[in-house]
């Protein structure tokens, strides 16, 4: 059995953005089917990787 992501993703980060950029990045999501919680845990997978992942040991 798969843990759930509460199991998952325990440690929450808040951060301040514009209204305007909070519906740009709504409207992405919206559109590539994912919540914006997964979408932008993606992007940080992306831009922030584990060190194993970059060849360092």
């Amino acid at each position: 059995m798969q843990p759930s992501k509460a199991e998952l993703y325990t440690a929450r980060l808040t951060i301040d953005v514009t209204p305007e950029l909070r519906g740009r990045i709504k409207v992405v999501a919206f559109q590539q089917g994912m919540t914006v919680a997964e979408m932008l845990r993606q992007l940080l997978e992306r831009e922030f990787p584990e060190a194993e992942q970059e060849g360092a040991p």
